[in-house]
């Protein structure tokens, strides 16, 4: 009889655990319902270009924090009032800034540190490479020209001394043959 009270008492207690932790899961997710495909597909847009102004580099879509939630109810609010897209984004950069903005619109001028960095470092590559080779250059030459003398002074040092002396060898040799 204990035996049939201990597995009562877990199957209570997994009960339990099952309503708390559905009703939790249902709990996380908010859901929106639309008239049209088109003004969901707007909101969506909407959510996942947007950042959360808590969480570090999470859009709205991605985002449980509530004053994501927060945002995304006056988002949908504002879809259901008839509000277009550049309203809405333009009230809510006016009220927490364009960090808001997931990819925020940059002026020209933020590319040009870039553009000026990016020229420095390939002036300074051509710059290496043709002083490399110029030194390269150089060096050959200077090998050559060492290469010549040393050739140069090999063939002066197994140069024959005198010619006239080999020739009283071959006539020598010659005389000695009948």
């Amino acid at each position: 009889m204990s035996l049939l009270n201990h597995y009562r008492w877990l199957y209570r207690v997994m009960t339990l655990m099952v309503a708390v932790l559905g009703a939790w899961a249902t709990a996380s997710f908010n859901v929106y319902s639309f008239e049209e495909r088109a003004q969901e597909q707007q909101f969506q847009k909407i959510i996942k270009d947007l950042r959360c102004p808590k969480c570090q580099n999470n859009n709205l879509h991605d985002s449980n924090a509530p004053l994501a939630v927060d945002i995304k109810d006056y988002v949908y609010d504002s879809l259901q009032t008839g509000q277009g897209e550049a309203q809405i984004v333009e009230f809510l950069v006016d009220k927490y800034g364009e960090f808001i903005i997931y990819s925020p619109q940059r002026p020209v001028l933020w590319l040009l540190p870039w553009v000026v960095a990016g020229g420095l470092f390939l002036w300074a590559l051509i710059n290496i490479s043709y002083k490399r080779n110029q030194q390269r250059k150089r060096q050959a030459d200077a090998a050559s020209a060492s290469m010549r003398e040393i050739i140069a002074d090999y063939e002066h040092e197994h140069e024959p001394e005198h010619e006239p002396e080999h020739e009283r060898e071959r006539e020598q040799s010659s005389k000695r043959q009948p």
